[in-house]
């Protein structure tokens, strides 16, 4: 019954802190992506910029793969950054499952002493109230069984 209940507890713990890390990354990632094309953007405009003041040339006669942080660039940080954050959030998913199973342990442990000592509680109440009714059960029959008992005897007994 318990260990059903401490995995769920566990799911629970992990689902939470899951959501709150996939949140986070994602906002992150895509705050990083952004801020890197618009530095990736800058710097090709210094560039193109710096082409103009010394040798005259255009935007349009300025090749995208001569100048710096290429679209290819780009999307290779883009995609190196994606896998970062997936191998952080799956670190954080096992951390998190086994912590939330420990912490899902501790939980329960008082509820599971408590229903222990209820359960014995009332083994031991059994007991003691079978006892004298066994006694008395006994003690009917052994007279029910006299053939000469009369009823009013009967009454006094029972």
């Amino acid at each position: 019954m318990f260990h059903s209940a401490r995995l769920k507890l566990t799911l629970w713990y992990v689902l939470i802190v899951m959501v709150i890390s996939l949140l986070f990354s994602s906002a992150l990632f895509y705050l990083l992506v952004d801020e890197l094309q618009k530095f990736a953007q800058r710097q090709r405009n210094h560039f193109v910029h710096e082409l103009q003041l010394s040798g005259g040339y255009t935007p349009v006669q300025v090749s995208r793969e001569a100048m710096p942080w290429s679209d290819a660039d780009l999307l290779e940080i883009r995609q190196r950054l994606f896998l970062y954050f997936f191998i952080i959030n799956s670190g954080i998913l096992i951390f998190s499952g086994c912590l939330g199973y420990f912490l899902a342990g501790k939980t329960l442990q008082p509820i599971q002493v408590m229903v222990d000592e209820q359960n014995h509680f009332i083994m031991d109440a059994s007991h003691e109230l079978r006892t004298p009714l066994t006694a008395l059960r006994s003690s009917i029959e052994v007279y029910l069984r006299d053939k000469e008992l009369t009823l009013s005897e009967a009454k006094v007994l029972l």
